[in-house]
């Protein structure tokens, strides 16, 4: 859930962001989000406070595409179509870099 999305209200294409790059991270980690986190005020602090941890083993690629869709003021996230752009380049960076 997106921060802007704890109190409730619609849903938007900004916090859909917010939850591509929270499933890209789960991928990553497979772990839940915030794992070590018991309660919900505690994971309602949690997401408020900003960004997850970047976890070891994901490429710094990977890290700084996550990192812009979660973004407090979700003006400042990607809109989709960029993260499936910049989701490109690190597909052909990452077969370059294993196969070339």
């Amino acid at each position: 859930m997106a921060p802007e999305g704890i109190d409730g209200g619609r849903a938007t294409a900004k916090r859909d962001v917010w939850a591509f790059a929270m499933t890209v991270l789960e991928l990553f980690t497979r772990k839940e989000p915030f794992p070590h986190i018991g309660t919900k005020n505690g994971l309602i602090i949690r997401i408020s406070s900003g960004k997850p941890d970047h976890p070891t083993g994901m490429r710094d690629m990977w890290q700084n595409l996550c990192t812009s869709c979660w973004e407090l003021d979700p003006e400042l996230r990607p809109d989709m179509m960029i993260v499936v752009s910049r989701i490109e380049e690190v597909c052909v960076l990452t077969v370059d870099c294993v196969c070339g």
